[in-house]
């Protein structure tokens, strides 16, 4: 059987009410709704769980949460789940101190035994030296606010073998971000003050690429010599296009030559397997000028490009050494 439990803040007219939002699952599917730990404590001593899904969404402090109140149902949870493989998804935890601090006693109890986690940079200090299978970053930021390097480098203290990034991180934050490779570079770069730790123990790592900005020569040597430090024991990595759109003739001109330089630097220091999807779209108008242009760009590459033609897509893919590369030209776009 498997049990999620919803911790949320429900707004009831006049008061704040706090439910524990049960939900059974490969049985009746029926939601139970509990006003208390105790209640759910003893509901879950009826069974035992193979799966139990835990989801914390509070955006107000709990008047009636004491820190012994959270390491009691920090502890329930973890007897529950002594069976279990343990998910805890925080959707949102309240920024204020007081909340996190009562807060804390509950995850000190949970957090060494989830099996996945998924939650935001600012709740990974929850979780340093915990051993997951899976960390999963959720990002609700804007592009432009994107969080600060120093929020990221907690995300290497937790021994986990698998990270799920998507558009909270990018490939372009391991730049610069160790001190001791910084002398190979007669750049005038400030070291940063926060440095990614070194993680062993992560096997696979996903995360957003964009391809769109101009890079220095030697900007991805230094990403994936930062990324071998950091992550010495990489397997695989996964990146994830954010989509470029490309309007006139003069986006063509600037940003073809910029893609495709970002490509050949990607795939000439990857270190390990490498997998990306990008997808560039453009007005159908357009299609013969981008084509021509990419294949003018790639031509000036040792890159070999195979071409895949679809009636409303054409799709270039690109193997060289470890590296496959699958980009789609998209011109069902109307502007």
């Amino acid at each position: 059987m498997t049990a999620s439990i919803t911790v949320r803040n429900f707004f009831d007219e006049e008061e704040t009410i706090v439910h524990l939002n049960v939900q059974l699952y490969q049985t009746n599917g029926k939601t139970y709704y509990f006003p208390d730990f105790q209640a759910t404590e003893q509901f879950l001593m009826q069974d035992d769980f193979e799966q139990l899904y835990i989801c914390i969404e509070l955006e107000e402090p709990l008047e009636w949460l004491s820190m012994e109140k959270s390491s009691k149902a920090g502890r329930m949870i973890k007897d529950a789940a002594k069976d279990a493989k343990l998910y805890l998804h925080i959707m949102r935890l309240s920024d204020e101190i007081e909340m996190r601090r009562t807060f804390a006693p509950f995850m000190e109890e949970v957090a060494p035994v989830a099996d996945r986690l998924k939650c935001g940079f600012d709740d990974l200090m929850f979780f340093q030296g915990c051993s997951p299978k899976t960390v999963q970053i959720f990002c609700d930021d804007l592009p432009n606010t994107r969080k600060k390097i120093f929020y990221m480098a907690p995300l290497f203290n937790i021994n986990v073998g698998q990270v799920i990034c998507g558009a909270s991180f990018y490939l372009e934050d391991f730049f610069m971000s160790r001190y001791e490779n910084l002398h190979k570079y007669n750049m005038a770069v400030k070291p940063r003050r926060f440095c990614f730790p070194i993680q062993p123990s992560v096997k696979k790592f996903s995360c957003s690429v964009s391809l769109d900005f101009i890079i220095s020569d030697g900007f991805y040597q230094n990403v994936f010599e930062e990324m071998s430090t950091s992550l010495p024991n990489l397997e695989e990595l996964i990146l994830e296009g954010i989509c470029c759109n490309i309007k006139t003739q003069q986006d063509i001109k600037s940003l073809v030559p910029v893609i495709v330089k970002q490509i050949f630097g990607i795939a000439e220091y990857a270190h390990t397997v490498t997998l990306m999807n990008y997808c560039i779209s453009f007005c159908h108008t357009l299609k013969p000028a981008v084509t021509r242009s990419f294949a003018s760009e790639f031509a000036k590459t040792s890159l070999e490009v195979m071409i895949a033609d679809d009636e409303n897509e054409q799709d270039m893919i690109i193997i060289h050494k470890n590296v496959k590369f699958l980009i789609s030209l998209d011109w069902r776009i109307t502007w």
